[in-house]
């Protein structure tokens, strides 16, 4: 058995943030260059949502650990918000 949950304790997830949405025409969407910033809907006071292995899990907020950027759980979510 441990064997097992040593495998499994190391299997690879998938975690996206969602940092929210835009609508924006092809045009403007084509003419996108490094350097650019991309408002969103999201209000940068309130968490953020991340999604694990496509089902929302938790509410995070962005940060630094170590120099790196990362992100800190504030709370999970619950069934019934989505």
């Amino acid at each position: 058995m441990q064997i097992a949950t040593s495998t499994v304790s190391q299997a690879g997830l998938l975690i996206v943030v969602y940092l929210g949405k835009i609508k924006m025409s092809l045009g403007d969407f084509m003419s996108l260059e490094e350097g650019d910033v991309i408002r969103t809907d999201q209000n940068i006071q309130k968490p953020f949502l991340a999604i694990v292995q496509n089902k929302p899990k938790f509410w995070v907020t962005p940060g630094l650990a170590n120099n790196r950027r990362a992100i800190r759980i504030v709370q999970a979510c619950q069934d019934e918000e989505f």
